[in-house]
């Protein structure tokens, strides 16, 4: 099943599909197949948009800049998460955007900015701390393991913030791009935030329907409650605590 996406999901599907035909074929079923050409798939895009990020990096002569942006960036970004275009398509060309940006304001960064760096690092960097991470809703996930990711993220923040200090030290213009990464990753986890609102509203508005619930059975179960108006109990109420007392 080829997804919404254009000449590029196609493209990209024909080229899994060819390319590593003999890994499909080692799929017990369709829908096993059609996972792994999925991953197939994202792995090629994710391949894709770093060799372009690459070239750029390449064409402004920042190549070992872009290589610590990559890597300071990739492994926040796989834990923490944030936004996610909609297509192959638009995710590149988020990618080349938004590098091609950095690129070009990076000529203007002198040291004498490096405060205004921090700030903007540091607001990102707390961004982060704060939303990581940002889920998509693909699948749910458990508390224990939102606690885990988060408890990663930390670890993974505390050592770019290590290495980038380091940089600083070292070199400047590459020390740059360490901070690039951090604010770029703190701008795409707000924007996937916002993205995502509905799927986070959805959880708020059932956490707050558990609550209500547990409210009304307790309130409900018991001769008298701190409530200036008693409203009559609903016959559902009534049917929950008459099978909860039993």
């Amino acid at each position: 099943m080829i997804k919404e996406g254009g000449q590029l999901v196609i493209m990209y599907n024909k080229l899994v599909k060819t390319a590593f035909a003999g890994v499909i074929e080692q799929a017990e079923s369709e829908d096993e197949k059609e996972v792994v050409i999925y991953g197939l798939e994202a792995i090629v895009s994710t391949l894709v948009d770093i060799l372009v990020i690459l070239i750029i990096g390449i064409i402004s002569d920042n190549l070992l800049g872009t290589i610590v942006y990559l890597l300071c960036f990739c492994s926040i970004r796989v834990l923490a998460g944030g936004y996610h275009a909609n297509s192959y398509l638009s995710c590149l060309l988020c990618s080349i955007i938004s590098y091609s940006f950095i690129v070009a304001v990076n000529s203007f960064v002198i040291q004498e900015y490096n405060l205004i760096l921090v700030v903007m690092a540091v607001i990102s960097y707390m961004a982060t701390l704060m939303i990581a991470p940002v889920l998509n809703g693909k699948r749910e996930f458990l508390e224990k393991e939102v606690a885990i990711i988060k408890k990663k993220v930390r670890i993974i923040l505390a050592i770019e913030l290590l290495v980038t200090i380091g940089l600083y030290l070292i070199n400047f213009e590459i020390y740059k791009f360490a901070i690039y990464a951090i604010i770029t990753e703190g701008v795409f986890g707000i924007m996937g935030k916002i993205k995502y609102w509905n799927l986070n509203k959805k959880a708020l508005l059932k956490n707050v329907m558990n609550l209500s619930l547990g409210v009304a059975l307790i309130t409900g179960g018991l001769p008298c409650v701190l409530v200036f108006h008693e409203a009559k109990v609903p016959n559902a109420l009534k049917a929950k605590i008459e099978e909860r007392n039993k």
